[in-house]
């Protein structure tokens, strides 16, 4: 992974739980949809935008290691970049489903919902 802040089984439970909620929709791949809801359940007021976590304002308090990552625009292109290739790689091995029309929309899988936490040893 490119970020060194936010671990690959936090970032693996910060995308199954967006999908999973969404359940049975298709949903973005918009990284920033998948970061805002994370950020509103732990209390952070930074909001981001588009696939590269644009910031558009930050929390003033940092209640979160994400918040210090989303204020630094290297640590923030690195997450945006890990959440581009771990959703390719969530595709590619059955976790989420392509909807297939070619706007960016995935759904999870049984398997996603099986597999409640994702280790990288």
């Amino acid at each position: 992974m490119r970020n060194s802040d936010i671990s690959f089984e936090s970032l693996y439970k910060i995308i199954r739980d967006y999908f999973t909620e969404a359940l049975p929709h298709y949903v973005s791949d918009d990284s920033s949809t998948i970061i805002q809801p994370f950020l509103k359940s732990v209390g952070s007021h930074t909001k981001v935008k588009g696939r590269d976590l644009d910031l558009i304002s930050l929390s003033k308090t940092q209640l979160h290691v994400i918040d210090e990552v989303l204020k630094d625009s290297v640590k923030r292109y690195a997450l945006a970049e890990d959440i581009k290739a771990f959703l390719l790689w969530l595709a590619g091995n059955g976790y989420l489903e392509w909807d297939g029309s070619g706007n960016g929309a995935y759904r999870a899988t049984d398997k996603m919902l099986q597999v409640k936490k994702l280790t990288n040893s």
